[in-house]
């Protein structure tokens, strides 16, 4: 902004909460012959200790993992409480049935089970009626509910594979699990390709099987929660523009913060990105003698220069805009072949750069994507892995929508977006990340996007839950029908080679731009929390086009492309509130915010209130249902004659996914309203969370004039004074 004012902060002091009632325990479930009930109960559990010891894992783990039925007018997920006092811990809620739930318990354990569901058969009083009376049906888990849809198909043909291990098991069991598979594999002729352990607790094995040995292995192994494809990541290369002058100079980078581009690897000829690599951290899968540099380097350039390199090579100057750091996950082997990495390998090697990052790596790129589309209820191991980072590291991880590769497809542009195979791939997936779209900004005769509209190739939303995905978008090109594009409508990056540029386009090129913005406002705002830079990027937005097909506006441009200027300095005509806290489920948490004299009823300006608020909560990978562990609902209380009073804003917000961490509202009012004191209320549910949970977030409030005729900002600083302090800056920003 011309007069660089700052945002409002809003002090902690200012802050209140109140406490919230709690509600009373559930019913008591009866049933009309508990006796009988109690029989069956033992039935199946005689079955199921004659089903434990004949699985592979018998020997191997002390875990066993069942599934129970609730009675149909109790959903599995409001009987938790009464499943742990069976002794039956809720891990997982199935995707296909609501009454039905994953429940662990030791194999030790099993006999005093028994014994508890005799003592409530044979008791007066029926004894544990409470708990047991719930339990519809105790049995093995279905194999269905194993078995990804990509492998319940009649072609047999053999695929790579991804077994996934519960994540909340012992060390001891994990490794006696591997030894099981080890030998199970062995005895039916079924290579492991890799054993891998991620940070989040999942074990995986890899493995290339076909759909009825994945069948075999599923019903094998209690301990095994999931068969899914292994899926590839797929990189093009870009198309040469011309050759770069060898006089080009390259400056320092110009801010402190660096981004982690986590690629192909950036090539050391390419002297425009490497000037700005502070560190090289490779993870190259096995038989790589060498990083595939390619992509990985034009990547980086995005990062570095953005849409401003063709003005720097024409100047003879190029100036980064904030250091790198080269992670390669991607090779060639010894005779120049691309090594193919599957989403075990890329799991695994971000978990190994984690601790080697320096601490000035706050944002993470990456732009890579497996082609294979989300699918309901379902998040990808390597999204896993970067909600986990995300939120341990507080990082800032920014990564890809995906493309439609398919000619096929984009000629067809935008009827055939519907399509299922055309949503977001692995791992835009990411709950925690800032997944990014394309649109477009130039065009040319035969160019299928108009400017600024969602580019024929950017994949949709929604995310696996239903919620907002593409999260915002960015340039990343356009293109023709046969998915070719020139210089004119693609983007523009730096070849490996160093010795010329190049053009492409794809969402690859999109995320880089917002990860920039990232690393600047981490550097404008003085190391702030990773929530706030992403609420910062995710309300300060200007619109995108979309096209007019039966598909959410927002599962296609996502809430708009990032203002980055806005994101720094306030409008005249607006006035941003900014804080960062922590919330509690036991507390309303109310933050103030003031409303001037000029937005007054009968005055000229119209109010709109438009708000943020980011979370990063804790994940369960077993429990894919219930993956995101906790949210926040909003509620905005106006003045009144006695304190403050609530405003419905039932219909004003923006998310389907309730338990998405993103909450954003926008409501406009010309009636009914009062200038001076405001309030945001703030509450948190959570869900798999231990007693005493503390959540951070950060919001972003902002009091707008729809009219922009009105000086909100000053007027708001020359009403309230002191009580709000402005957002504290770096001085060289």
């Amino acid at each position: 902004m011309a007069d660089n004012r700052p945002h409002f902060e809003i002090p902690i002091e200012r802050v209140r909460t109140a406490p919230i009632k709690v509600r009373g325990q559930s019913k008591p479930y009866s049933r009309a012959n508990y006796s009988a009930h109690a029989d069956f109960l033992r039935e199946r559990t005689a079955a199921i200790q004659a089903y434990v010891s004949d699985t592979a894992d018998a020997t191997a783990s002390e875990a066993v993992f069942l599934q129970v039925r609730t009675p149909h007018e109790l959903p599995a997920r409001g009987e938790r409480q009464r499943l742990g006092s069976a002794g039956l811990d809720v891990v997982a809620l199935s995707s296909v049935d609501a009454n039905s739930a994953t429940v662990q318990l030791r194999k030790s354990e099993l006999h005093a089970l028994e014994q508890k569901i005799r003592v409530y058969g044979a008791t007066p009083e029926n004894r544990g009626k409470s708990h047991f009376a719930v339990i519809d049906d105790i049995r093995p888990v279905p194999i269905e509910e194993k078995l990804s849809p990509e492998l319940m198909v009649d072609d047999n043909s053999a695929r790579d594979c991804l077994l996934v291990f519960y994540a909340n098991l012992s060390d001891r069991d994990r490794a006696g699990i591997l030894l099981a598979v080890r030998s199970f594999m062995a005895r039916t002729g079924l290579p492991v390709a890799a054993e891998r352990r991620l940070s989040n607790g999942v074990t995986l094995v890899e493995a290339t099987l076909r759909p009825s040995e994945a069948r075999a292995v599923g019903t094998a192994f209690t301990t095994l929660r999931q068969v899914v494809p292994n899926n590839v990541f797929f990189v093009p290369d870009g198309r040469r523009i011309s050759m770069i002058s060898a006089a080009i100079r390259v400056d320092p980078p110009e801010g402190t913060t660096s981004v982690a581009v986590v690629d192909t690897g950036v090539s050391s000829a390419c002297t425009g990105v490497t000037r700005a690599v502070i560190a090289t951290i490779p993870q190259l899968p096995e038989g790589s003698v060498s990083p595939h540099l390619e992509h990985g380097t034009f990547v980086a350039s995005r990062v570095l220069y953005g849409d401003e390199l063709e003005n720097g090579l024409r100047s003879g100057l190029l100036k980064p805009q904030c250091p790198i750091v080269d992670i390669p996950v991607i090779g060639v082997d010894a005779n120049g072949r691309e090594v193919p990495v599957h989403e075990g390998h890329l799991a695994s090697a971000i978990d190994a750069i984690i601790p080697a990052l320096p601490a000035s790596a706050r944002v993470m790129n990456v732009s890579l994507g497996t082609n294979a589309p989300a699918s309901d209820g379902q998040v990808s191991i390597v999204a896993q892995v970067l909600d986990k980072h995300a939120r341990d590291k507080d990082i800032v991880v920014v990564t890809t929508a995906g493309n439609i590769r398919d000619p096929r497809l984009l000629a067809q542009y935008p009827s055939a977006h519907p399509q299922p195979c055309c949503r977001i791939d692995s791992p835009g997936d990411s709950l925690l990340a800032i997944t990014v779209g394309s649109i477009a900004k130039y065009v040319d005769t035969g160019s299928l996007s108009r400017a600024r509209e969602l580019s024929a190739f950017s994949r949709r939303g929604p995310g696996p839950f239903g919620g907002i995905k593409p999260d915002v978008v960015a340039h990343g090109g356009n293109c023709l029908a046969d998915g070719s594009t020139s210089s004119r409508i693609g983007v523009h990056g730096l070849a490996a080679s160093g010795s010329s540029w190049e053009c492409d386009y794809g969402t690859s090129f999109a995320a880089p731009l917002v990860s920039s913005m990232a690393a600047k406002l981490f550097d404008h705002y003085g190391n702030p929390s990773a929530n706030l830079v992403r609420a910062l990027l995710l309300h300060f937005t200007q619109p995108a086009l979309s096209p007019s097909i039966p598909c959410q506006r927002e599962h296609l441009v996502g809430l708009g492309e990032p203002d980055l200027d806005a994101a720094r300095w306030a409008s005249e005509h607006s006035a941003a509130f900014l804080h960062s806290g922590q919330l509690t489920a036991a507390t309303h948490t109310f933050l103030p915010f003031f409303v001037p004299a000029c937005l007054a009823v009968n005055g000229n300006g119209r109010l709109q209130i438009k708000v943020t608020v980011v979370i990063n909560p804790p994940v369960s990978p077993d429990n894919q249902l219930e993956y995101s562990q906790a949210r926040v609902s909003l509620g905005l209380r106006k003045p009144s004659e006695v304190g403050h009073r609530s405003v419905g804003v039932g219909r004003d917000t923006v998310d389907a996914d309730k338990w998405s961490p993103v909450s954003q509202l926008t409501r406009s009012f010309t009636r009914s309203y009062e200038t001076g004191g405001w309030e945001l209320q703030l509450r948190l549910w959570t869900r798999g969370v231990s007693a005493g949970f503390r959540q951070s977030y950060a919001a972003v409030i902002e009091v707008v004039d729809a009219t922009a005729t009105q000086p909100v900002r000053s007027s708001v600083e020359a009403e309230v004074g002191p009580a709000f302090s402005v957002a504290a800056i770096r001085a060289a920003a």
